[in-house]
């Protein structure tokens, strides 16, 4: 968003577009060129996609890939609703300039940065399960936050640090999610692709429901910000106990 928000400096948005072409034709590139199979011959799949639509059906029953998966999506669907509204509201209700909401992305980036440092340093010390719930309350709160700076209209300065808090969440709920759900699968490929299409599921259904809102108010947005981080943190705690009752 920081280099996007410069190059709106001297190019229009087709400008964007094509240099995240030129950026994907790069990528592909390089995952062609420099991104060989590194698992032996002998411990290759064979299988085809009967096999692993079985696998899915199989992790769909799972009621620990389930919860860990979903609490990682309801979080996914969070960030998609902040992506998807905030320029439009923080510029047209606010008036912040493209240079000045790139500025805003960089910092909230940062604090997903930060939090999955701290998160790197402890989770040696203290179980998945109580970072992924520090997580979650963090969101949460996050959510309430913004919530009521909507209602009563606080404005910037209770809108940023909520959203700073809400993102930097990523950084503690993202890995040890994922990290619970592949623990104790066979299929952990299958089970990351899976991951990654639920979350990108439940996101792709936040983002036109925040739209429907409309973007002349806040409030939209920290509806759908306050409902998906109660999301998550409700989730993390069922998930929780029921990995408990299980043992």
């Amino acid at each position: 968003p920081l280099i996007g928000s410069q190059l709106l400096g001297f190019t229009s948005w087709r400008g964007i577009f094509v240099t995240l072409s030129l950026i994907g034709i790069i990528l592909v590139a390089g995952t062609v060129a420099g991104l060989g199979e590194t698992l032996p011959q002998d411990r290759r799949q064979k299988s085809g996609l009967r096999t692993t639509l079985r696998t899915f059906v199989s992790l769909l029953s799972d009621r620990r890939f389930l919860g860990y998966t979903f609490a990682a999506a309801f979080a996914f669907a969070a960030g998609i609703s902040y992506i998807s509204s905030s320029p439009f509201i923080l510029q047209q209700i606010y008036g912040l300039s493209p240079q000045t909401l790139g500025l805003v992305f960089a910092v909230n980036a940062l604090g997903i940065v930060f939090a999955a440092q701290i998160n790197t340093r402890l989770v040696g010390a203290i179980a998945p399960q109580r970072l992924l719930l520090w997580g979650g309350i963090l969101i949460a709160t996050s959510g309430v936050a913004l919530l009521v700076s909507a209602l009563l209209d606080i404005g910037l300065a209770g809108i940023l640090p909520s959203l700073f808090f809400m993102t930097s969440s990523f950084g503690l709920i993202v890995p040890n999610a994922t990290t619970l759900a592949l623990a104790g699968t066979s299929t952990a490929g299958s089970a990351s692709g899976l991951l990654g299409v639920l979350q990108l599921l439940v996101g792709a259904l936040a983002a036109p429901l925040v739209g429907i809102g409309g973007t002349e108010s806040v409030l939209p947005l920290a509806i759908a910000i306050f409902i998906f981080g109660l999301a998550t943190l409700s989730t993390t705690i069922i998930s929780g106990r029921s990995v408990e009752v299980s043992a």
